[in-house]
């Protein structure tokens, strides 16, 4: 039975993770130490311990018995060896039950010293293996954390990229609408520019006209200058001539003609302070002519290259932003927006420029008639 015991409680030590949870050693132990032996089953049991006084008592009236029948002193020792054997089965039995006892707990001790060496093993195994697991643990716990930091910088990444992505088809984009608007910018220059040179040639036509109209009016001055100079000698001889004549008339009207000559006298002063009074107003009316139009001339001159300077200067403002925002010019475009030139009024003159064609005559007066 011990032997059972012992298989059994090595059985059940020997293979500790043959089941999910752990054995409870501490209890199979307890039930080993509380399990009573064969021997100890025996001595309480009740029949054997009936059978077992039963025959002690048949023994003891047996012993009896012959003791009675034995009177003699001589059968003392036999007597002391009768009451020997009688006694030597219950001896003989505790004897049995002291040995079993102290074989049963030496076995106990031993399975308690094997059983706490396999236990100590288990619990320095259970440790290591809790250390490894609780390292085991945390190094997934770490590769979990770099798996995520990880995860999270590729997604970072991939955001990056996405956002770089979008900035450089966004800068992509600009730059293929600057280099549109630098060629609108670049024809627009072209066109500035071919109109910047329309208004030189404009300008130096207009230059050329003014020169010629000035040429012109000096060589008209001139003529004119000398058709007064030539009238006016013409009309000094014709007074002078009829001063003359007057003259001789008085004198030869003798003395007593005096009354006729005062007359004469008189005529003659008031005829010639008449001519004298339309000979200084003729001089007078040419030099007043004559400065008048030089004056004028000057100060026309000078108004039309302003008012064209500024009419120039605001078509091409006017120009400049419209082509700005987009717009086409052209010329008709442009006398559209001159409409003070095209169409003069008091406050804005039709400049001298525009008079006339260079080469053309000027407009005869009636002096030129005379």
């Amino acid at each position: 039975m011990d032997t059972l015991l012992e298989n059994d409680l090595f059985a059940s030590t020997s293979h500790p993770h043959t089941s999910n949870q752990p054995p409870d050693v501490i209890a199979q132990i307890r039930l080993a130490a509380s399990t009573p032996s064969a021997l100890t089953q025996l001595l309480e049991d009740e029949l054997f311990l009936r059978s077992l006084s039963r025959s002690h008592d048949d023994l003891k009236g047996k012993a009896r018995a012959r003791a009675s029948a034995d009177t003699s002193p001589s059968d003392n020792g036999s007597k002391h060896h009768t009451r020997t054997r009688t006694v030597r089965p219950s001896r003989s039995i505790m004897g049995l039950v002291l040995a079993e006892e102290e074989k049963q707990a030496h076995h106990l001790k031993t399975m308690l010293r094997t059983t706490v060496d396999r236990l100590e093993a288990s619990a320095r195994l259970t440790t290591q293996a809790s250390s490894r697991a609780e390292l085991a643990e945390r190094r997934a716990r770490d590769m979990t954390g770099k798996l995520r930091a990880a995860e999270d910088a590729r997604r970072a990444a991939e955001l990056d990229a996405t956002r770089a992505r979008e900035e450089t088809r966004r800068a992509q984009m600009q730059i293929e609408s600057l280099e549109r608007e630098v060629k609108r910018l670049k024809g627009d220059v072209g066109a500035l520019e071919r109109q910047r040179r329309e208004a030189d040639e404009d300008a130096a036509r207009s230059r050329e006209t003014a020169r010629g109209f000035q040429r012109e009016y000096m060589d008209h001055l001139a003529r004119e200058e000398g058709r007064e100079a030539v009238r006016l000698m013409g009309l000094r001889r014709i007074l002078k001539r009829r001063q003359d004549e007057e003259w001789e008339e008085g004198a030869e009207g003798e003395g007593d003609q005096f009354g006729r000559f005062e007359e004469g006298r008189a005529y003659g002063f008031e005829e010639g302070r008449d001519h004298g009074v339309d000979e200084g107003r003729g001089i007078g009316f040419i030099e007043g002519r004559r400065k008048g139009r030089k004056m004028g001339f000057k100060e026309g001159l000078e108004r039309g290259r302003k008012e064209g300077t500024d009419h120039a200067a605001d078509a091409f403002d006017r120009f400049v932003a419209t082509e700005m925002d987009g717009l086409q010019w052209s010329k008709a475009r442009r006398k559209q927006d001159w409409p003070d030139i095209e169409h003069p009024s008091p406050v804005h003159p039709r400049p001298p420029w525009l008079g006339r064609h260079v080469g053309e005559s000027p407009p005869k007066r009636e002096d030129d008639h005379r």
